[in-house]
């Protein structure tokens, strides 16, 4: 046989098991007409170059071609890599090209029968390579059935490639199970499943169509049903039904949540109750592809059924919680002693259906197994939810190894976290000493008694717990210890926490407590937008901490300057039981001038730790003072400064402090000079040569009563206090006692007529995060520079930003007074620099803002003073 009778023969067929590819085009006929003959063919040229560089990428063959392509691969992992990429690129062609652009993709694994073809044939016009089979059409009514941008993949094809490791895949990729359909031409069922990026792929159910419908069983067409079986006995109707059922399917998508029933313990041993299902929750929650709801909703959830909040979680009551909650699946534990072996059982539940998808069983021999049998179902589980290998592999820490090998030390925990969302802060310590007396390793409940301790405003001993934690990493999961380490430099002071926590939160959208904190920690910093975004993220129905989330939310939303939506948060906040929200809801009330309400809001319930009794302290003068009950107002700051002369105490100066902008509105720059000038010296002394407990809390204190001096003239005070305070405020986590820094420099070198130096102390503070207060010094350094314009400016920022001085913590509420005075007469100063610059009618008009800003002045004699001269000068 010659070399070119060899050529023509005709190549074997082979059989072969590949992984078919189809990809299509949607509506392309509408692109023609839309963009023309000439531009649409030179994107389809563009299209295919893509196509054929991604199949090269991929490792795959082109076999044919049409509007999209018929491809071959040796690994579904492979293909599902392509169409990622196709996808995605796709999109960004259509974003270039100014409309979308779209495909569908199915993936096959099957046999096919492969035979390349002769050069004579290829010449006239055969392809390369044939590929035969039923995979072929299989792949076809996958594409056919997927809507535009969805990726669907047989059973075979999912099964293979979300197990396998490919580091071509992206870092997020969404898997998800829709069912079992039936294809025309395609003798069996075959469940359909779907890969994706979120924010890119549909990831949701496609519908039915001529050629591609769902499984639904007989017993759920009730039309068919009837036109099949008229005339057979109801008996043969109702056997019918049962044989033809074919079992449900959950279609779970990445991020979806499940719900954990109550343990069903067939044992009688004491020890398992609560203890496996705390257990199988935190196997699950290792997970970023599964997320558990938390035992707070559930109780929640029960209550609004009209049932106790211990209530068992059973399949029915379960069921109803999950459609409830937004959940996919409901979880039923079970752990009984069969023949001398205890078997862990979990059946994951339909809650629409309330039959069981599946179950699954795992023995061990002696109490302690059941760690391992909850290991293997957690891994089994988060398996056939769509979760990839890789990410299990990576995720999966040993129950017993991110929390105890001790049952009771387990059972303590469960019973410590139920104690801690009651808000039983006293039980919840109880409990959680004695996990760690059963085990001193018990990492999480170390975790659990620092936040107790931080509840309670008690920082030194949550940071001691904390660290201890820390050293004991090896036995916290991946997540938790990113958990430990925010939290670490949070208490310790680190300048980058807030960055730490947010991650932590970008990391696990799902894990709530990082969201809340994001949003706690940002609100401290004055990033309000920011805090807005993360309470909200927090504050979803499934979030643990969605009442709190609120709380914050609102806190955000006030700061920026959204009073109605601000309110609206906190009244959803108190329906859920939100505990200290008082002040920034009466802050909310206080700035829309209905201070009746902004009382009762901030007297309705106990404060939760000495630092929320001072703020409420601090509030109630500050609305007192906003309504013109001066009297009151300061017989409490009085009261406040009494108790700080009386204590050693930073937090206590700080706070009498605070309210000394109260002293001289009503009267005047020298009073109380004795009592501010004791706690200068006292802060002066320690912060020169002892090491206070509270470095910021004393320089802040030392600085506001130094500050207080220097507008009586004593400028001593105030050289000394900013000496003492700038290395303190160089290594603040928080902005404030640098803020307070600049404002007293500025003061001084306005004093020395330095009003260049002052402009630029002050403007070097101007982040977007600033304190309120810069705002209103900044317009005293330009009245001063002979600058009456820009000052104005500042004045109108100050009076539209109400909200935000209210809203402001700050360093421990040390700037809501003022803040709050401040904001009450701007107008006031606005009309003093607008006489000063000759604008009478100007003047006039900022006069009567601030007659209405404050309700009344009697008793406030420097204001009243204040106020007579202007009336005389512009009337």
């Amino acid at each position: 046989m010659d070399a070119s009778h060899t050529a023509d023969a005709p190549s074997p067929v082979v059989p072969q098991i590949r992984t078919l590819l189809l990809c299509d085009l949607t509506e392309s006929t509408r692109l023609v007409e839309r963009v023309g003959d000439r531009h649409a063919a030179e994107l389809m040229r563009r299209h295919d170059q893509l196509v054929r560089h991604l199949l090269q990428q991929h490792a795959g063959r082109e076999i044919d071609k049409s509007d999209g392509f018929l491809a071959l691969f040796e690994h579904p992992v492979q293909a599902v890599a392509f169409a990622l990429d196709y996808q995605r690129e796709l999109r960004a062609l259509g974003n270039a090209e100014g409309w979308p652009i779209s495909a569908r993709v199915g993936i096959h694994v099957g046999d096919v029968l492969l035979w390349e073809n002769t050069p004579a044939e290829i010449a006239r016009g055969a392809k390369p390579l044939n590929v035969e089979g039923l995979a072929k059409p299989v792949a076809a009514r996958l594409m056919q059935l997927a809507l535009p941008g969805q990726i669907l993949l047989s059973g075979v094809a999912y099964s293979l490639a979300s197990r396998a490791e490919s580091p071509t895949l992206p870092e997020r990729v969404s898997w998800c199970t829709h069912g079992r359909y039936r294809f025309k031409g395609v003798p069996a069922p075959m469940l359909v499943h779907e890969v994706g990026e979120p924010g890119l792929a549909p990831l949701r159910a496609p519908v039915s169509g001529d050629k591609a419908w769902r499984d639904v069983p007989l017993w759920r067409r009730p039309a068919v049903l009837g036109a099949q079986l008229v005339g057979l006995l109801a008996v043969a109707a109702i056997v019918a039904m049962a044989t033809l059922r074919t079992p449900d399917a959950i279609a779970f998508r990445e991020r979806d949540w499940v719900v954990v029933g109550s343990l069903n313990n067939l044992t009688g041993d004491p020890r398992f109750e609560g203890a496996l299902e705390t257990a199988l929750r935190i196997s699950l929650e290792q997970s970023r592809h599964v997320n558990v709801l938390p035992d707070l909703r559930v109780r929640d959830a029960l209550q609004r059924m009209g049932l106790q909040p211990d209530a068992g979680v059973d399949r029915d009551v379960g069921s109803e919680i999950a459609l409830r909650e937004g959940a996919r699946a409901l979880l039923l534990p079970t752990v009984a002693e069969i023949g001398g072996r205890v078997r862990v059982s979990l059946e994951v539940v339909d809650p629409n259906s309330r039959s069981t998808v599946f179950a699954q069983s795992y023995d061990g021999v002696g109490g302690s197994s059941v760690f391992s049998s909850i290991n293997a179902a957690s891994a089994e589980l988060r398996a056939r939810l769509g979760e990839a290998l890789r990410s299990i592999e990576q995720s999966a820490e040993p129950v017993e190894k991110a929390t105890s090998s001790s049952l009771e030390a387990l059972r303590a925990y469960t019973l410590a976290n139920r104690a801690m969302t009651l808000g039983r802060l006293g039980d919840a310590h109880r409990h959680f000493d004695q996990a760690l007396r059963l085990d001193p390793d018990f990492a999480l409940a170390r975790i659990g008694l620092a936040r107790v301790h931080f509840a309670r405003g008690e920082d030194t001993p949550a940071l001691e717990q904390v660290r201890r934690s820390a050293g004991l990493s090896e036995r916290l999961s991946a997540r938790e210890r990113l958990y430990v380490d925010a939290w670490l430099a949070t208490l310790e002071g680190g300048q980058d926490h807030l960055g730490m926590w947010r991650a932590l939160a970008d990391l696990y959208p799902d894990f709530h407590p990082a969201a809340l904190n994001v949003a706690l920690f940002g609100w401290y910093a004055n990033r309000f937008a920011e805090a807005a975004v993360y309470a909200e993220r927090a504050s979803v129905p499934q979030s643990a901490v969605r009442a709190h989330a609120l709380y914050l939310l609102g806190t955000a939303r006030l700061a920026l300057g959204e009073v109605d939506g601000a309110l609206t948060a906190f009244d959803e906040a108190n329906t859920l039981g939100s505990a200290g929200r008082g002040i920034a809801e009466a802050a909310a009330y206080a700035v829309s001038d209905r201070f009746d309400a902004a009382l009762r809001a901030l007297n309705r319930d106990e404060a939760s730790s000495v630092l929320a009794a001072r703020g409420r302290r601090l509030m109630s003068i500050a609305i007192l003072a906003s309504q013109g009950r001066w009297g009151e107002a300061k017989e409490q700051a009085a009261a406040l400064g009494r108790a700080a002369l009386a204590a050693d105490s930073s937090d206590d100066w700080l706070a009498a402090a605070a309210t000394l902008a109260v002293l001289r509105a009503v009267d005047g720059d020298a009073a109380e000079a004795g009592w501010a000038r004791e706690i200068a010296r006292r802060g002066l002394g320690l912060l020169r040569d002892g090491e206070p407990a509270d470095r910021e809390g004393t320089a802040m204190a030392t600085l506001i009563a130094c500050r207080f001096l220097l507008q009586a003239g004593e400028t001593q005070c105030a050289r000394q206090a900013v000496e003492a305070a700038r290395p303190v405020a160089a290594r603040a986590s928080l902005q404030h006692l640098g803020d307070m820094v600049a404002i007293v420099s500025a003061q001084l070198l306005l004093a020395d007529g330095q009003a260049e130096q002052a402009l630029r102390a002050v403007s070097e503070r101007l982040t977007g995060f600033e304190s309120w207060l810069v705002h209103a010094q900044l317009a005293e350094v330009h009245a001063a520079s002979g600058q009456p314009t820009q000052a104005l400016q500042e004045i109108d920022w100050l009076t539209r930003h109400r909200g935000w001085a209210y809203a402001e913590r700050g360093l421990d509420y040390a700037l809501l007074v003022e803040n709050a005075l401040a904001s009450r007469t701007a107008r006031l100063r606005a009309a003093e620099i607008a006489l000063s610059a000759g604008e009478r009618d100007r003047a006039r008009h900022y006069l009567r803002g601030f007659e209405q800003d404050l309700p009344t002045l009697s008793g406030a004699n420097a204001l009243e003073e204040r106020v007579g001269a202007l009336r005389a000068a512009v009337n």
